[in-house]
């Protein structure tokens, strides 16, 4: 998050949880505040995605493409179990975590705080690549299942959450949680990626910063080895 503070996920008796952390002294790391995660989501794999734009400790480039405002940060953590349709991204903005100085509000319930979050999960006919979050946006390739389960036709996915004077786009029923006191409004939008500009090979993955979007792709070299002369 910052140079003070620190986000972890803990897994204690059943329970599973966020927690925030103080870092400032790092031989004396100290828990400042937990927040309750789906009971649903104990035996899932979790990971925080990576957020490429600076915090606010740090300037970012006025003429940056996605993202000029660090305070506008958005958190994503992803929820994977065994099983169609339980693939979850779960989204808030990264300045709702912050300590308090009343013992009775450290432990923060689901109930309450998922009223801050947006919850998006999968389609089972799509692969989804590995997010890649640029302050406020969020850029990931999705591939379509062939009937043989093989992966193909790539797109570039974004999900937009900054502020725009164009109407978002409505969410769609894959959205399973907006909460009523989230400011966050994301807008989707897609782009299909031509075989012309690959130069026909196929897109592995893709990354992104606060100016570029990169896609990296797969060439297959084939190596024909004949036999020599005696």
């Amino acid at each position: 998050m910052n140079p003070y503070y620190l986000l972890g996920i803990r897994r204690s008796q059943g329970r599973l949880a966020l927690n925030l952390y103080n870092i400032v002294d790092i031989g004396r790391v100290a828990l400042e505040r937990e927040y309750e995660l789906p009971p649903i989501w104990t035996k899932s794999a979790l990971r925080f995605a990576q957020n490429t734009v600076p915090g606010v400790e740090l300037s970012s480039p006025s003429t940056a493409l996605f993202c000029t405002d660090p305070s506008s940060r958005v958190l994503l953590l992803e929820a994977k179990q065994m099983g169609p349709n339980m693939h979850h991204w779960l989204f808030i903005q990264e300045s709702f975590f912050r300590p308090t100085p009343l013992a009775d509000r450290r432990s923060v319930p689901w109930v309450y705080w998922s009223q801050f979050c947006l919850i998006r999960e999968h389609q089972p006919s799509l692969v989804v690549g590995r997010p890649r979050f640029s302050g406020n946006r969020l850029v990931y390739l999705e591939k379509e299942l062939a009937h043989s389960g093989r992966a193909e036709r790539a797109r570039l996915s974004i999900i937009d959450f900054s502020v725009s004077e164009t109407p978002p786009s409505t969410p769609t029923k894959l959205w399973t949680l907006i909460g009523k006191q989230s400011t966050l409004i994301p807008n989707e939008s897609y782009r299909e990626i031509p075989s012309s500009v690959t130069n026909g090979h196929a897109v592995e993955s893709v990354y992104a910063t606060e100016d570029n979007i990169a896609l990296v792709l797969v060439c297959i070299l084939i190596c024909l080895l004949l036999p020599t002369d005696p």
